[in-house]
């Protein structure tokens, strides 16, 4: 009896195998830290992707698999990992400098233009990012980008006095350096901690969802009311990854992104001004007001910048926030 058993237990073992080799296991990298709002929602989108248990995606916060040069590089290799990754412009760009574009000073005045333009646009650069190796799930929101700093800053001359962190972005060095700005590159939020706890970064420009994220609060006591331009960011998926998804899985993980994406449209907006509102009453930041007219003038000059190297985009960009502005009046 027992070459029987035996044989029935084996028989079992192989139906139960290739079953369990089929559960998909995938890393999903991002830089937000843990038990912030973009983790949470993240956590949530994961839960709908694993319900049908045909997949395990294991998250990795705070920049643990590396900055986001890095990750965009092992997204973008034959065999990739991780195999999806909520981005911010920073690595979007790193991806395609159209990217760039949406970090313009003063090209949108609301998030409703930005959705809109996003939104009519998603087609033109999800193609832009699939054709380098990555498919667009959805647009996340990572905050409206204002000017901290460790010392009070009114105007142009206060900043061009301090040391401003910008990310590895060639074009963004050069611009900030033919402009008579001191900018600091740093890759990872650690670096970038540290390099505001030792004063090697004196300011930046950061969401105030952000900046309460990271508690960089602590070292930039100072928050000009000047709203420059949101920072987008986008969850994204490596190209054969998803290819090697079934259509329901496609469908199931697409679904997913939207419903976060729609969440977070309306979460961030509302973090940034209690976060704001919260730092201010605790005394953690002093608002300091703008003054003078030529941070006009140097958007501007950023805006040329950014026609050179991405004129298609930003034509389009203009078209389509353009074309809302428009309709919105009465």
């Amino acid at each position: 009896m027992k070459p029987v058993i035996w044989l029935m237990a084996a028989l079992a073992l192989a139906s139960v195998t290739p079953a369990a080799q089929s559960r998909t296991i995938l890393q999903l990298a991002t830089m937000a830290p843990a038990g912030s709002v973009w983790d949470r929602h993240l956590k949530e989108m994961i839960t709908a992707w694993q319900k049908p248990k045909t997949a395990t995606i294991r998250i990795f916060p705070g920049g643990a698999l590396g900055d986001e040069k890095k990750i965009v590089m092992d997204m973008r290799r034959a065999r990739p990992s991780p195999h999806v990754a909520a981005l911010t412009a920073v690595g979007l760009a790193e991806v395609d400098d159209a990217f760039d574009v949406f970090g313009t000073p003063f090209l949108f005045n609301s998030y409703a233009e930005l959705n809109h333009v996003l939104d009519r646009m998603r087609p033109v650069l999800a193609k832009r990012l699939e054709d380098k190796g990555l498919v667009h799930l959805a647009w996340g929101h990572v905050g409206w980008a204002r000017v901290f700093s460790t010392k009070p800053v009114r105007t142009l001359a206060d900043l061009r006095q301090l040391r401003i962190w910008t990310s590895g972005d060639q074009q963004m060095q050069d611009w900030y350096r033919s402009n008579g700005f001191s900018n600091i590159v740093t890759s990872t939020m650690p670096e970038i901690t540290i390099a505001l706890s030792t004063g090697k970064i004196e300011a930046l420009p950061a969401s105030p969802t952000v900046l309460n994220a990271f508690q960089w609060y602590k070292d930039t006591k100072f928050m000009l009311d000047l709203g420059l331009a949101p920072i987008i960011g986008a969850v994204v998926m490596a190209r054969p990854t998803w290819e090697a998804l079934s259509e329901a899985d496609r469908k199931l993980f697409m679904d997913a992104a939207r419903d976060t994406e729609q969440k977070l449209n309306a979460a961030i907006p509302a973090q940034d001004q209690g976060a704001i509102d919260e730092l201010v009453k605790r005394g953690l930041i002093t608002v300091t007001r703008p003054e003078g007219s030529d941070w006009q003038t140097v958007a501007q000059s950023l805006a040329k910048s950014m026609q050179g190297s991405a004129g298609e985009i930003y034509a389009q960009v203009v078209r389509e926030r353009d074309a809302f502005r428009q309709k919105k009046q009465p």
